[in-house]
């Protein structure tokens, strides 16, 4: 492994007129402070850009590679300063728990998604390294979760991107610091754009036990049209109906599929690719065998445009008490950590045709 430098951003470095901290090689770092009082990193390769909120979740709020934008479709045009992402919900990704996750049910008194997905951080870096894949410029930092009488734990996020690649490397740590075991609820919540004519290909099949849809959803049968009940009815038998979008194609509510046992490669890694018309695609990868449940997140109408092709996680999103009624909640002993890998972003089309190829093949 290669040396990797950090450099400690402070907020009074930002400004809303944007400004270069550094170059490397061909890699460039600026700052910048949304008018609604955001602070901002851009990280440019030669094919484009990602921006991440260094303090606000670490969230990458932004990625734009030859000419694309890999995010969602949204009303929501920049981050703002609130206590709840919703109010401020347009990220390409954002970490999710980590006590809690998902949605809460009746029982469950915690947020949507937890405590981590606008969480103050309270230090933030820009690093600069090199390692097998090669020289990279990223952002971490750490966020402190310490209630008293209650689980204490540090985040530390990292996101970097490549010199010569625009899939990034998107890791979490979440370390424990106290004695007594710490209840783990994790997802990477990556929003990518539910594009007409995207044709899915992934190392998973397309059955209803490959794909199981949520039955959140149907539990909400009797607000439904019956329209709207026949088309769950019929994504449930046939989750093959959304392997690619039509433009005219509404999914709202959201469609939830759990992914079960997907394929892995002799590294362990799944992946599940979206192609797009020109050939370019967008990308995830993840090992199942540490983020052991995911989810694939749909919500196309008028206003948005969203595809969640795979959120790796540790349990469903389902909220805490169903969770734990399903025996999926994990647990971190006191005083040790966990650390989860994904690597998601943009494939040219030659990258795209060679993924294809690979995932058909078994991933061999």
């Amino acid at each position: 492994m290669g040396k990797e430098t950090a450099i400690s951003l402070e907020k009074y470095f930002f400004s809303e007129r944007e400004k270069t901290l550094l170059q490397y090689h061909t890699l460039k770092a600026s700052l910048f402070r949304y008018p609604g009082g955001i602070h901002a990193v851009r990280i440019r390769n030669s094919d484009g850009f990602i921006i991440i909120l260094p303090f606000k979740g670490q969230q990458i709020w932004d990625a734009v590679f030859n000419g694309r934008n890999l995010k969602m479709k949204t009303i929501i045009n920049e981050p703002i300063e609130t206590d709840f992402f919703l109010n401020s919900y347009g990220c390409v990704m954002m970490h999710c728990g980590a006590l809690r996750m998902g949605c809460p049910g009746e029982k469950d008194d915690h947020p949507l998604h937890g405590e981590l997905p606008y969480a103050d951080y309270n230090s933030a870096q820009l690093v600069l390294g090199e390692d097998g894949k090669g020289k990279y410029l990223g952002v971490s930092g750490t966020y402190e979760h310490l209630p008293t009488f209650a689980p204490n734990y540090y985040a530390k996020p990292l996101v970097k991107l490549y010199e010569n690649s625009d899939v990034l490397d998107i890791s979490m740590e979440i370390h424990n610091i106290l004695h007594q075991p710490m209840e783990l609820m994790y997802m990477c919540h990556i929003n990518f754009r539910a594009e007409a004519n995207g044709s899915i290909v992934q190392s998973l099949g397309w059955s209803e036990k490959d794909m199981v849809l949520s039955i959140a959803h149907l539990h909400e049968q009797d607000k439904l049209s019956k329209s709207k009940i026949e088309l769950l009815d019929n994504l449930k038998r046939n989750p093959a109906l959304t392997q690619t979008f039509k433009k005219d194609d509404i999914f709202d509510p959201e469609i939830n599929y759990f992914i079960h046992k997907p394929r892995v490669d002799k590294d362990g890694w799944a992946h599940f690719l979206q192609i797009f018309d020109d050939g370019s695609g967008n990308y995830v990868s993840y090992k199942p065998d540490l983020l052991d449940h995911a989810v694939r997140w749909i919500w196309k109408n008028e206003d948005y445009e969203v595809l969640g092709l795979v959120l790796p996680s540790t349990c469903d999103p389902e909220g805490y008490t169903r969770e734990k009624e399903k025996g999926n909640i994990k647990k971190i002993p006191g005083g040790t950590s966990v650390a989860f890998s994904i690597k998601s972003g943009y494939l040219n089309k030659k990258e795209t045709a060679n993924m294809k190829k690979f995932i058909e093949n078994g991933c061999k």
